[in-house]
């Protein structure tokens, strides 16, 4: 049974981030947003859709933790649960690995 839970796994993956690929948007009129409104968590987590969509993961994770951070409970966790998709959408995939166990850990040490 562990073959078929990788398949699902991987499907589940292969899900969240076509999801993340419709997330498609300009970054620099996001970008331009932020910079004139640092604290529009909106815009961020726009902002970090956009990057995922581009494949810059690591910047995606980084505008999605900056929310947990500066406001945790903003949006009903939207922070959190932005960074939960990204992992799933990078999960078994050994490339993001890392990446994932970094974040994992800052979002950690974010909430607690």
């Amino acid at each position: 049974s562990g073959n078929y839970e990788q398949e699902a796994d991987r499907a589940n993956a292969l899900r969240a981030r076509l999801a993340l690929a419709a997330g498609a948007a300009d970054t620099t009129a996001l970008e331009a947003k932020l910079a004139a409104d640092p604290a529009d968590h909106t815009a961020r987590l726009e902002l970090s859709r956009a990057y995922a969509a581009q494949n810059r993961f690591r910047e995606a994770m980084e505008a999605a933790l900056e929310v947990v951070v500066r406001d945790r409970a903003f949006d009903e966790g939207a922070g959190r649960k932005a960074l939960l998709q990204l992992f799933e959408a990078l999960g078994g995939s050994e490339q993001y690995d890392d990446l994932v166990r970094e974040f994992r850990r800052k979002m950690s040490a974010a909430l607690n």
